[in-house]
């Protein structure tokens, strides 16, 4: 069944209604759809729906709850069901419980957050959601320098944005990091296909940027006049150009001119007697 949109609703009942997206100062920014609103609205619900199912776990319940919401998550990704996967990621990432020492927050980081955080950015990246992934990968890069997913995905964020020199900086990091892995790590088929996928991406990166500097140094070559009846710096060195030859050409003619003007005896041959 076709979703039916709130706004067609809405205009089809004849109501008018205008949304406005507003800061935390309640400061209009812009404007927003009835769409927007509900949708703001359901997941609002659903986050209070969860805290609700989550609020008087103990900290390990709540640990194997997030971890079974990942798992969910990860069957609906590979069956490309993206938004719903985006669901059951954020709700993991509601349940996390870092506990009260460095430690449990360490486990806690590398166990769920790392690998949830990674994952949505995966999904945002199917759904164009370029910002939001270049945003989670960030946090992925806070918890782990070294995760190489994030950094590749975080390249393919900036490359679809036309981030050219951003995405070439992850791409270079993610085959640097593939080959300072150890020989067992270095051969999972994974790890070699990202570091294949980030070649591909900056061999395509340097051929743009060689097309790039031919096209502006054709732009701005300084050894080609700009006009082709006007003549080249070099030209201009070796003696007097055309212009100024035919200045020179142009003054004698008008002093020729002249003097028959105003000396007509000049120019009247004299009488032999």
């Amino acid at each position: 069944m076709e979703r039916t949109s709130l706004d067609d609703v809405l205009k089809s009942s004849g109501a008018q209604l205008e949304v406005k997206r507003v800061d935390k100062d309640r400061t209009i920014i812009g404007d927003s759809s009835a769409d927007e609103m509900r949708d703001a609205a359901l997941k609002q619900q659903r986050m209070e729906a969860v805290w609700r199912q989550i609020k008087d776990l103990g900290r390990s319940d709540k640990m194997k709850w997030a971890s079974d919401k990942r798992h969910k998550a990860n069957k609906l990704y590979q069956q490309q069901k993206f938004k719903q996967a985006i669901e059951e990621y954020s709700d993991c990432l509601l349940a996390l419980d870092f506990g009260k020492s460095e430690a449990e927050a360490r486990d806690c980081q590398e166990h769920l957050q790392l690998p949830v955080v990674t994952n949505l950015a995966a999904c945002m990246l199917e759904t164009n959601e370029n910002r939001r992934c270049i945003a989670l990968c960030d946090t992925a890069l806070s918890i782990d320098p070294r995760c190489i997913k994030a950094r590749f995905r975080r390249g393919v964020a900036h490359h679809r944005l036309c981030e050219t020199d951003e995405a070439q900086q992850d791409f270079v990091e993610t085959v640097r990091l593939v080959d300072g892995l150890e020989e067992a790590q270095k051969a999972e088929e994974s790890h070699l296909q990202l570091k294949k996928r980030a070649s591909v991406y900056l061999d395509g990166i340097q051929r743009r940027k060689k097309v790039d500097k031919a096209m502006y140094s054709r732009m701005f070559a300084k050894d080609k006049p700009l006009y082709p009846d006007k003549p080249s710096a070099g030209s201009a060195a070796s003696g007097p150009s055309v212009w100024r030859r035919w200045a020179r050409h142009a003054v004698r003619v008008c002093a020729r001119l002249l003097v028959r003007v105003f000396c007509p005896e000049r120019n009247t041959p004299k009488r032999e007697d």
